[in-house]
């Protein structure tokens, strides 16, 4: 029989492990929202936030996702609003109607679906997109958009920095597995 002990070093909460994920392909005008607006917060957030540019190629995100506690996905949202429109939802909220769809849903949703260690929570900000079409340069809505798009970002950050995480009693980094004095290891000699 073995006891689970926490270092005396370890702490006993933490913040938590925070990844914003910049989705869509920037050759596609609006499409590429969720990059920009990762470019435009990279440097501007607390030390426990991760930021990247993921692009469209979430599956190669799989490691990311799987070691953050909390996912924040920002991308290109057609739900049928007008350009520039900023939405906040979860991505079961998306799953369960077909008024909103992501030109990157699927691909996000199916990889969330495959982690191992799935993160406590996943929000995304969407951006509705005004041209879908090759090109480097936003849309003049979605570019105006950015900054009320940064503050929602902002805004659940800030939500998520009020939790406190307590490490996993099956992690290998917050706890150790130590035979105890009563009990001999499992190990002969």
């Amino acid at each position: 029989m073995t006891q689970i002990k926490r270092r005396a070093d370890s702490p006993t909460v933490r913040r938590p492990r925070i990844l914003v994920a910049g989705l869509g392909n920037d050759l596609m005008i609006d499409d590429g929202v969720g990059v920009h607006l990762a470019r435009k917060l990279r440097g501007h957030v607390p030390a426990n936030v991760r930021v990247v540019e993921v692009g469209t190629a979430v599956l190669d995100a799989y490691h990311l996702f799987e070691k953050a506690d909390m996912v924040l996905a920002l991308d290109a949202m057609q739900a049928g609003g007008k350009p520039g429109s900023v939405y906040r939802f979860r991505p079961l909220d998306v799953a369960e109607k077909t008024a909103i769809a992501s030109l990157h849903e699927f691909s996000f949703v199916e990889v969330l679906r495959l982690l191992r260690k799935t993160p406590r929570d996943v929000v995304v900000i969407g951006v509705e997109p005004e041209t879908i079409d090759c090109g480097l340069e936003l849309s003049p809505a979605v570019e105006a958009s950015l900054d009320r798009a940064v503050c929602e970002v902002e805004r659940v950050i800030a939500e998520w920095q009020q939790l406190s995480i307590e490490p996993s009693v099956t992690s290998g980094l917050s706890s150790a597995i130590i035979p105890t004095a009563s009990q001999p290891s499992s190990r002969r000699s």
